[in-house]
């Protein structure tokens, strides 16, 4: 139903889920709560796909199929760096030297370290 227990009491479309129920009686609130109840139950009961994801990756490595992505090898990055480092070069020009973006630099620049 998707409707979580905490919305009742607010509005729904009168052609919509009150109709079907028929909630003007008693046995009809009783009906709508069952459900909400029902949906609050099941929605608790899904996985999020990103758990699903983690417990999947996390599977495959212990099976030994996962190894993650291959990190890039740069070749000149010592020599750029140390260049930057000593205020020979900007930033910008190391990055368009390695043809790197700027997390990708700046993640190189602590592994140099």
């Amino acid at each position: 139903m998707g409707r979580r227990f905490s919305s009742i009491g607010k509005p729904l479309p009168y052609f919509g889920i009150q109709f079907l129920l028929g909630v003007d009686t008693p046995g009809g609130n009783i009906r709508l709560a069952l459900r909400q109840l029902d949906a609050d139950f099941l929605a608790g009961q899904l996985v999020p796909g990103s758990q699903r994801q983690r417990k999947g990756i996390a599977i495959a490595k212990a099976q030994g199929r996962y190894t993650g992505r291959k990190s890039i090898d740069v070749p000149d990055l010592e020599k750029v760096v140390r260049l930057w480092r000593e205020g020979w070069m900007t930033a910008v020009e190391a990055m368009r030297r390695l043809e790197l973006s700027p997390s990708t630099f700046y993640r190189k620049v602590k592994q140099v370290r």
